[in-house]
């Protein structure tokens, strides 16, 4: 006989719980989810029912914790997810950047935010290459453009750091010619290239308690996470990613973001495909 399922007071407990530790909205509303995503933690930590898990989470575990956080986390992704965005990054927004930082040979920061399995950064840094390959923005070159790449899920920070990817991954995004020339048969898997691999670093860090530092950054991806968020807990996240910014630095939300809430920190910039944010001049 299978473990009861997850009653409303329960998933409000869960709920509470998950949003305090990652600011994600999950409760009796979102129940059924709960469950099925809660469920095989049962198994995993010996728990007869969801009470005695809740009281395992509670007791400050912290192997629970993060088995809760895994398994809540949604780590939806593809290569080259928004198409446009990324052609905007390649058309204009890495040469203005480099631009604004000194020209050839000036070194860029980019952060990742939320980089699931990995995907995102990778795809920055093909970007780069491309662009490095094709000479088209004279003086970036990739050995001076740093990627850091966070996640506040461990099981998905392994995969991406591993950088080894099935068929199906690999289908989700990718062309044959940026397949070819950036990855290499490893058994059933296919590797990254080490190029792409040395400029990026992983690391795990959750977004509403900490970030990489005031002013270092000159790009952050910060896509598909704000969704999840609280009004107060988006802005919150947005004024941490507006510090970390460099002057006249770029952040880029998902399709279904907006920055409306901290308009007073970033403008709205207009592109053909694609819509980003640059941090308004003298909000340092």
């Amino acid at each position: 006989m299978g473990s009861p399922g997850l009653r409303p007071d329960q998933a409000r407990s869960l709920g509470k719980m998950i949003e305090e530790w990652t600011g994600i909205i999950a409760g009796e509303g979102r129940l059924e989810l709960l469950d099925d995503h809660m469920r095989p933690l049962l198994e995993t930590f010996e728990c007869e029912d969801y009470r005695e898990l809740i009281e395992m989470a509670r007791s400050s575990a912290a192997q629970v914790r993060d088995a809760i956080v895994d398994a809540i986390t949604t780590n939806e992704t593809s290569w080259f997810r928004d198409a446009g965005l990324f052609d905007e990054l390649r058309r204009r927004i890495l040469p203005e950047l480099l631009a604004l930082r000194g020209g050839a040979g000036a070194g860029l920061d980019i952060w990742s935010a939320a980089c699931s399995t990995g995907q995102e950064p990778y795809t920055i840094a093909m970007v780069v290459h491309e662009i490095a390959r094709l000479g088209e923005v004279p003086g970036l070159r990739p050995e001076s453009v740093r990627i850091l790449a966070t996640d506040i899920s461990s099981e998905v920070l392994a995969v991406a750091e591993a950088g080894r990817f099935d068929q199906v991954a690999l289908g989700r995004g990718l062309s044959a010619d940026l397949r070819a020339r950036y990855f290499h048969e490893d058994g059933r898997l296919h590797r990254v290239d080490p190029k792409l691999r040395r400029m990026i670093r992983f690391l795990r860090l959750n977004l509403t308690e900490a970030g990489p530092g005031a002013s270092r950054m000159d790009l952050i991806l910060l896509r598909n996470v704000l969704i999840y968020f609280s009004e107060e807990r988006r802005r919150a996240v947005l004024e941490a990613a507006h510090r970390t910014l460099r002057a006249g630095g770029v952040l880029l939300l998902g399709g279904a973001e907006t920055a409306g809430c901290a308009s007073d920190l970033f403008e709205a910039v207009y592109a053909p495909g694609a819509m980003y944010y640059r941090k308004r001049p003298g909000t340092d």
